[in-house]
């Protein structure tokens, strides 16, 4: 259950939310965090080296706190011959495969033990009232279907489902994943990474052992199959030179789909309320830059909160998109004019 009156309510359980509450709690906020359930089970993403640091020294996690599979190197197949990089000269260090669930978990524990109210299976189901007349009145239903009001002075939007609605698509791919295991993979634990004619093909070290594997392609091809998606994706890692030798004769689990959209522009704050993460400029969930905006997002809008206020973060957030959105760009337009063959 969650207090009757709060500094701050958080709608979202994942990083960006849980590291938001923490912060804020530490800070000596009373805040509660609403968490309605992980759409990201099984998913499996790569934690920067720099998302690393920042949990570190921001979230002062020790540094046995996050449970994963280091990953060292990249070796990215993109155009005609393979390459490595090793991050023996990244200044941030190796990065890490998590699996979302223990991740997510992780960040929420230590944000209840810094004192924040967590609110497992609870949905938020309306607002009213709001600066400036006042404080939010917020209803929340819980695990048992039960409703209840609470107020609070601040609200932390920190799910993407919650405000994608507001925001018009500029192109649509779809990431088709699963976990692979056994086979002939004997590579050490590593990024690898290749396109071919159709896509894009990933794969990280599976915590629990194995690969687990993303195939990003537009949406219009998968509109047209006429095949079930695990069909798909066996059929087209045949189009690939690493990873179908990484997956030979691996098992393959359940496939599912994640849509990965850029999306159009939207406020990242307002009066009474901050945006984090996926709520504030929905990241590639591909690209791996996902949780590192997560956590570093929930960290300037904490210090917003609390000290100078929501224009630096916001002019934070536009550089991030900006620059993300012509990295994106120029890649499709590389892409097409230039398939591999």
């Amino acid at each position: 259950m969650c207090p009757d009156r709060l500094d701050a309510l958080i709608i979202g359980g994942g990083p960006a939310g849980a590291a938001c509450g923490l912060l804020l709690a530490r800070a000596g906020a009373w805040v509660a965090l609403h968490d309605r359930g992980s759409r990201h089970d099984e998913m499996v993403e790569l934690v920067s080296g720099r998302a690393r640091r920042l949990i570190l020294e921001s979230l002062k996690l020790p540094p046995d706190a996050i449970d994963g599979v280091e990953v060292a190197q990249t070796l990215a197949f993109w155009d005609e011959r393979p390459v490595v990089r090793d991050a023996i000269t990244n200044p941030w260090g190796a990065a890490l495969s998590v699996v979302r669930r223990s991740f997510d978990g992780t960040l929420r524990t230590s944000a209840r033990a810094a004192g924040v109210q967590v609110c497992e299976n609870s949905r938020v189901v309306a607002l009213a009232g709001g600066p400036p007349s006042g404080a939010w009145l917020v209803t929340v239903v819980d695990s048992g279907r039960r409703a209840r009001q609470c107020w609070a002075d601040f609200l932390v939007f920190a799910s993407g489902s919650i405000r994608s609605r507001s925001r018009a698509e500029t192109d649509r791919f779809v990431g088709l994943l699963a976990r692979c295991a056994g086979g002939a993979d004997t590579l050490p634990p590593m990024l690898v990474v290749e396109r071919t004619q159709t896509g894009w093909w990933y794969a990280l070290p599976h915590p629990a052992g194995g690969r687990f594997v993303g195939y990003c392609v537009p949406g219009r091809l998968l509109r047209r199959r006429r095949i079930a998606l695990a069909a798909l994706l066996q059929e087209h890692v045949g189009q690939t030179r690493l990873i179908s030798r990484l997956l030979a004769g691996a098992r393959w689990g359940r496939v599912r789909g994640r849509l990965s959209a850029q999306m159009g522009p939207a406020a990242a704050a307002g009066v009474g309320w901050i945006a984090v993460g996926d709520a504030a400029r929905p990241s590639d969930p591909l690209s791996g830059q996902g949780l590192e905006f997560a956590i570093e997002s929930a960290q300037r809008a904490s210090a917003a909160l609390l000290e100078d206020g929501a224009r630096a973060y916001l002019e934070w957030v536009r550089e991030v998109t900006e620059r993300h959105s012509k990295t994106r760009a120029a890649w499709l337009a590389d892409y097409a004019a230039s398939p591999p063959s």
